[in-house]
Protein backbone atom coordinates (compact mmCIF):
# COMPACT_ATOMS: atom_id res chain seq x y z
CA UNK A 1 0.00 0.00 0.00
CA UNK A 2 2.46 2.12 0.69
CA UNK A 3 4.44 1.77 -2.91
CA UNK A 4 1.05 2.50 -3.86
CA UNK A 5 0.13 5.34 -2.59
CA UNK A 6 4.15 7.09 -3.15
CA UNK A 7 3.56 6.89 -6.77
CA UNK A 8 1.15 9.50 -7.05
CA UNK A 9 3.54 11.67 -5.55
CA UNK A 10 7.27 10.66 -7.61
CA UNK A 11 7.16 13.27 -10.14
CA UNK A 12 10.11 11.83 -11.66
CA UNK A 13 9.13 8.98 -14.27
CA UNK A 14 11.80 6.83 -14.11
CA UNK A 15 11.96 6.75 -10.13
CA UNK A 16 8.19 5.95 -10.03
CA UNK A 17 9.17 3.31 -12.06
CA UNK A 18 11.22 1.95 -10.39
CA UNK A 19 8.43 1.97 -7.16
CA UNK A 20 5.76 0.29 -9.43
CA UNK A 21 8.59 -2.79 -10.64
CA UNK A 22 9.21 -3.20 -6.79
CA UNK A 23 5.30 -3.00 -5.83
CA UNK A 24 4.75 -5.41 -8.35
CA UNK A 25 7.48 -8.10 -7.29
CA UNK A 26 6.51 -7.86 -3.74
CA UNK A 27 2.64 -8.09 -4.56
CA UNK A 28 3.27 -11.14 -7.04
CA UNK A 29 5.87 -12.89 -4.22
CA UNK A 30 3.06 -12.64 -1.54
CA UNK A 31 0.27 -14.59 -4.09
CA UNK A 32 1.22 -18.00 -3.92
CA UNK A 33 1.79 -17.31 0.26
CA UNK A 34 -1.69 -16.09 0.71
CA UNK A 35 -3.05 -19.04 -1.05
CA UNK A 36 -1.34 -21.69 0.27
CA UNK A 37 -2.19 -20.17 3.74
CA UNK A 38 -5.93 -19.94 2.54
CA UNK A 39 -6.15 -23.62 1.84
CA UNK A 40 -4.56 -24.83 4.97
CA UNK A 41 -7.66 -23.62 6.54
CA UNK A 42 -10.47 -25.94 4.52
CA UNK A 43 -10.68 -29.07 4.07
CA UNK A 44 -9.82 -30.69 0.66
CA UNK A 45 -13.31 -31.19 -0.93
CA UNK A 46 -13.84 -27.17 -0.35
CA UNK A 47 -10.41 -26.53 -1.97
CA UNK A 48 -11.46 -25.81 -5.22
CA UNK A 49 -14.91 -23.82 -4.42
CA UNK A 50 -12.65 -21.47 -2.36
CA UNK A 51 -10.25 -21.27 -4.99
CA UNK A 52 -12.42 -20.43 -7.27
CA UNK A 53 -14.24 -17.40 -5.18
CA UNK A 54 -10.66 -15.99 -4.18
CA UNK A 55 -9.87 -15.71 -7.69
CA UNK A 56 -13.29 -14.24 -8.59
CA UNK A 57 -13.21 -11.29 -5.52
CA UNK A 58 -9.94 -10.61 -7.00
CA UNK A 59 -10.31 -11.11 -11.03
CA UNK A 60 -13.74 -9.29 -10.90
CA UNK A 61 -12.15 -5.76 -9.42
CA UNK A 62 -9.57 -5.76 -11.95
CA UNK A 63 -11.88 -5.97 -14.70
CA UNK A 64 -13.90 -3.66 -13.03
CA UNK A 65 -11.15 -0.99 -12.40
CA UNK A 66 -9.94 -0.63 -15.99
CA UNK A 67 -13.06 1.17 -17.08
CA UNK A 68 -12.88 3.24 -13.47
CA UNK A 69 -9.44 4.13 -13.82
CA UNK A 70 -9.69 5.19 -17.27
CA UNK A 71 -12.86 6.91 -16.74
CA UNK A 72 -11.19 9.03 -13.90
CA UNK A 73 -7.62 9.69 -16.01
CA UNK A 74 -9.61 10.82 -18.70
CA UNK A 75 -11.02 13.91 -16.81
CA UNK A 76 -7.33 14.20 -16.11
CA UNK A 77 -7.24 13.30 -11.86
CA UNK A 78 -4.17 10.93 -12.49
CA UNK A 79 -3.65 11.15 -8.72
CA UNK A 80 -6.97 9.73 -8.08
CA UNK A 81 -6.48 6.03 -9.12
CA UNK A 82 -4.03 5.43 -6.47
CA UNK A 83 -5.56 7.03 -3.83
CA UNK A 84 -8.20 4.93 -4.05
CA UNK A 85 -6.28 1.75 -4.91
CA UNK A 86 -4.47 2.62 -1.59
CA UNK A 87 -8.06 2.87 0.38
CA UNK A 88 -8.95 -0.22 -1.49
CA UNK A 89 -5.68 -2.18 -0.13
CA UNK A 90 -6.60 -0.89 3.49
CA UNK A 91 -10.22 -2.55 3.40
CA UNK A 92 -8.74 -5.57 2.15
CA UNK A 93 -5.66 -5.72 4.17
CA UNK A 94 -8.02 -5.51 7.37
CA UNK A 95 -10.48 -8.04 6.19
CA UNK A 96 -7.71 -10.46 5.45
CA UNK A 97 -6.21 -10.17 9.01
CA UNK A 98 -9.97 -10.01 10.49
CA UNK A 99 -11.05 -13.24 9.24
CA UNK A 100 -7.74 -15.33 10.27
CA UNK A 101 -7.76 -13.90 13.39
CA UNK A 102 -11.15 -15.20 13.32
CA UNK A 103 -9.78 -18.62 12.42
CA UNK A 104 -6.79 -18.86 14.43
CA UNK A 105 -9.43 -18.28 17.13
CA UNK A 106 -11.81 -20.72 16.00
CA UNK A 107 -8.47 -23.35 15.80
CA UNK A 108 -8.00 -22.74 19.33
CA UNK A 109 -11.27 -23.24 20.49
CA UNK A 110 -11.57 -26.59 19.04
CA UNK A 111 -8.12 -27.52 19.90
CA UNK A 112 -9.05 -26.83 23.29
CA UNK A 113 -12.02 -29.28 23.24
CA UNK A 114 -10.10 -32.14 22.14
Amino acid sequence: MLFMLSMAFIPIFALAAGVYIVRAALMNMAGPLIDSFSMSIFPAEQRGLVSALSNITFRLPNSLSTYFGGFILGLGLLQLPFFIASAFYIIGLAGFYIFFVATRRYAAQIASLS
